[in-house]
């Protein structure tokens, strides 16, 4: 018998720079890469990220990519804005208006019937961005990123979470701790961050039985397709 069409699984992170540089390779490690690997025979994983984005461009956008997805297909959606949004500077989105863009945004996603689940930013390293945009710039009153600010934009999504009766990764609070050792400049993570990053990811997968365990294979074991006078001992 010859397959000539399948569907895989998948697994789908949306958001800005902190998704789309997890593609990077830093010390040797890439937290996509990683959870790639963990899913293995089992499912796929989807980034979609767009450096310097906030939820204004994600709600442009993500009748796009839901248009992408298939019902049967995508296990999980993951919504991942909010450091863009909570910056004072240019790309600064008002929490009101943040609230309505991650609503829109969620009910974008419920019309394929996926699990959704809407991720905090994390934390940053003030003192590291100050320097990193003081190099950037010149200008030491660029200094436009706040933990404080950042934490009420994390506090808005758990309650839209909440409201909308989808899942919630709060990484603010679960990443924040030893934050000299995290970034690369004071808001994008390094290695040490985004095993944090992906070790959070998983362990939510696991706990809503979403993990490769909970998932079937796509194909079968080699030793199970073969002739048997053909195995090996």
């Amino acid at each position: 018998m010859m397959i000539t069409r399948f569907k895989r699984h998948r697994i789908v992170i949306f958001g800005d720079s902190l998704t789309q540089r997890g593609f990077e390779l830093i010390n040797g490690y890439s937290a996509w890469a990683h959870l790639s690997n963990y899913y293995r025979d089992h499912c796929d994983v989807v980034i979609r990220g767009f450096s310097g984005y906030n939820t204004e461009h994600a709600r442009m956008l993500s009748r796009s990519i839901a248009n992408e997805l298939d019902d049967e297909c995508t296990l999980a959606v993951f919504v991942w804005f909010g450091a863009n949004d909570a910056s004072c500077g240019q790309q600064r989105v008002p929490i009101e208006q943040y609230n309505n863009n991650v609503k829109s945004i969620i009910e974008i996603f419920k019309t394929i019937q996926t699990s959704i689940v809407i991720v905090s930013p994390p934390p940053m390293n003030e003192k590291q961005w100050a320097v990193t945009s003081m190099l950037n710039t010149n200008d030491s009153i660029v200094h436009t990123r706040f933990n404080r600010i950042t934490s009420d934009y994390a506090k808005e999504l758990r309650r839209i979470a909440s409201s909308e009766q989808v899942h919630f990764i709060d990484l603010f609070t679960k990443m924040n701790a030893d934050l000299d050792q995290k970034f690369t400049d004071g808001l994008h993570l390094n290695d040490i961050g985004y095993r944090q990053c992906t070790d959070i990811f998983i362990e939510f997968l696991k706990e809503n039985k979403l993990d490769p365990d909970s998932l079937p294979r796509l194909f079968p074991y080699w030793k199970t397709v073969l002739p048997p006078s053909l195995l090996l001992e």
